[in-house]
């Protein structure tokens, strides 16, 4: 499976300010559901600046798994009461939505949530009764135009053995949401999505995100949010042309060995590409480059 290890390490900073994470907390979890902008500052701890949101440790050094980074993560209070809210844990990412481990590193990440409040506590019991919600919010840049601009929800559901039909939904234990960005010139429903197609896009400057964040989502970022924002996109571009390089590779070796398994045999290329296990994508690509070949 292919890796860069530079993706993961450039893509860590603080890029939320509190107008943005206010936005995603409304759309994720409900206890934010449909409250002012005001209300939920108020459950956030903020720096000096007044903007910045004041997160918690961003690295999960688990002994035996080894250590992952989240790009930022907060302890939030809940509103009315300011008792211990959720954790949320948030990661920007340029890779494939494709990519077969996505399913296993989201399960991973969240659960981390999770384990790492046992530190918090002396016992398993006091953590049991203190357990706080954890949120995984996965932002995915550069996909693919079939994934862009769409949301998928992963929770927790209790099922009965012997009535399947019967599932109940467990939101207070762990959910995750994998928000795929689009581009600035699509236009999503969900407002969330907006703005995060403006905060990465690659067509506007500063000071333009930052009228079009104020003006259409009411949402203030400062200049080391849009730093840093800047600086993933950049990451992101060159991730996409060292995947359309892998795959071009790619493709030329699966052509090599079709045309050589038909020489060897009366099987036609088609016959030997369909027995091969690629993605869609791969199989095009393998038929464009046979295509060549014929033509050459």
């Amino acid at each position: 499976m292919y890796t860069n290890n530079r993706e993961n390490q450039l893509f860590k900073g603080r890029i939320i300010g509190k107008d943005l994470l206010a936005k995603l907390l409304e759309m994720v979890s409900p206890e934010f559901k449909g409250l002012p902008k005001e209300e939920i500052y108020a459950c956030m701890d903020l720096e000096d600046d007044g903007t910045t949101v004041a997160g918690t440790s961003i690295m999960s050094p688990f002994p035996f798994n080894g250590p992952i980074l989240f790009d930022s993560a907060y302890r939030i209070r809940l509103p009315k009461t300011g008792e211990p809210g959720p954790i949320v844990g948030i990661v920007v990412q340029g890779r494939k939505t494709l990519d077969p481990r996505m399913k296993w590193k989201v399960m991973q990440y969240y659960s981390r949530l999770i384990v790492d409040q046992r530190k918090d506590y002396s016992t398993d019991e006091e953590l049991f009764e203190n357990l706080r919600k954890s949120i995984l919010i996965w932002i995915r840049l550069s996909q693919k135009p079939d994934f862009r601009n769409c949301m998928y929800r992963s929770s927790w559901y209790k099922y009965d053995r012997d009535h399947p039909e019967k599932k109940e939904y467990c939101p207070d234990l762990s959910e995750s949401f994998e928000l795929n960005v689009g581009t600035y010139d699509e236009v999503p429903e969900t407002p969330e999505l907006g703005a995060l197609s403006i905060l990465f896009s690659s067509e506007l400057d500063n000071a333009e995100k930052t009228k079009e964040l104020r003006e259409k989502y009411d949402i203030v970022v400062n200049g080391g949010i849009l730093k840093e924002a800047r600086a993933m996109i950049a990451v992101a571009t060159e991730m996409n042309k060292i995947r359309e390089e892998r795959d071009e590779e790619l493709a030329r070796l699966y052509t090599d060995e079709i045309l050589k398994k038909a020489e060897e045999s009366d099987r036609s290329e088609e016959d030997i590409l369909s027995e091969l296990t690629v993605l869609p994508e791969h199989r095009n690509l393998i038929r464009e480059h046979l295509k060549k070949c014929q033509n050459s």
